[in-house]
């Protein structure tokens, strides 16, 4: 099944979630659920960064530093579509985010277009992934290919 990619360009929106990393939905971390949802909901894309460090509304200080037992970064998750496809989508992720904050502004696309080639996991015809199956077996000791060594 061949799945579409939605074409944006000019004026669309962008909403970036900023939650922590132990925050959950359920039996799945809260960033997989929002972007789940972005998804079955047809947007666009998402992405989510995970921050070396920060701090929102408790004050905490969350960091990634090398003596923290438990690691509780600050995460952001961003979604970039156009605004009637933001504001279908917003009912349904506020019910998500219970902690945290959302915010919603304005965006220029000036590009936006799938990459097509070939990727890991993509779907590629059985004669290609068995000759790539073959140059990747090398004998045992050598660091090079079997072409390599011709």
């Amino acid at each position: 099944m061949e799945v579409k990619t939605p074409r944006i360009s000019g004026s669309a929106e962008r909403l970036k979630v900023y939650i922590d990393e132990s925050d959950m939905d359920r039996r799945d971390s809260l960033w997989r659920a929002i972007v789940l949802a972005a998804k079955r909901e047809g947007l666009a894309g998402a992405s989510v960064y995970r921050a070396i460090e920060g701090f929102g509304m408790s004050s905490r200080i969350h960091t990634a530093g090398l003596l923290d037992a438990s690691i509780d970064l600050p995460i952001v998750v961003e979604i970039i579509d156009l605004t009637e496809h933001i504001e279908r989508f917003l009912p349904q992720l506020l019910a998500l985010v219970e902690h945290g904050m959302v915010t919603r502004e304005p965006v220029q696309v000036v590009h936006y277009a799938a990459d097509h080639r070939n990727k890991v996991g993509a779907a590629r015809p059985a004669q290609d992934i068995g000759a790539t199956s073959a140059a990747l077996q090398f004998d045992k000791g050598k660091r090079t290919p079997p072409e390599a060594d011709a």
